[in-house]
């Protein structure tokens, strides 16, 4: 529910969400378009101990991944190693936030190329 794809120099966009901002706290975040190609990786971790990961992307063009706009999850199989690149970076990201001893944490990101 009210996610948009927003362009700031579209005057109606911006004034949508400025209403918006009106009634409700929002999140707001650069669009990135490989999430258009290569989907979103997720990487779920507990006390700061990689748990599992998967990839969201969407087969119907459409920029939201949710599964009413046609995304799709899959399993990611992580090698257990440093050699897999995304898991190495969301580790270091993790280990470098200001908040220590989650019991939570997701790291989201998308990349193209290699990821393992």
């Amino acid at each position: 529910k009210d996610t948009y794809r927003v362009q700031v120099e579209n005057k109606t966009d911006v004034e949508k969400v400025m209403k918006l901002c009106q009634q409700k706290e929002l999140l707001v975040q650069e669009f990135i378009p490989e999430i258009l190609t290569c989907g979103e990786f997720s990487l779920i971790f507990f006390n700061g101990v990689f748990s599992h990961g998967v990839r969201k992307f969407n087969v119907t063009g459409d920029f939201r991944i949710q599964g009413q706009y046609g995304g799709k999850v899959e399993q990611l199989e992580l090698k257990k190693d440093e050699d897999c690149i995304i898991k190495h970076f969301a580790e270091t990201v993790l280990q470098q936030t200001p908040f220590q001893n989650l019991l939570y944490a997701r790291k989201q990101l998308t990349s193209c190329g290699k990821v393992c």
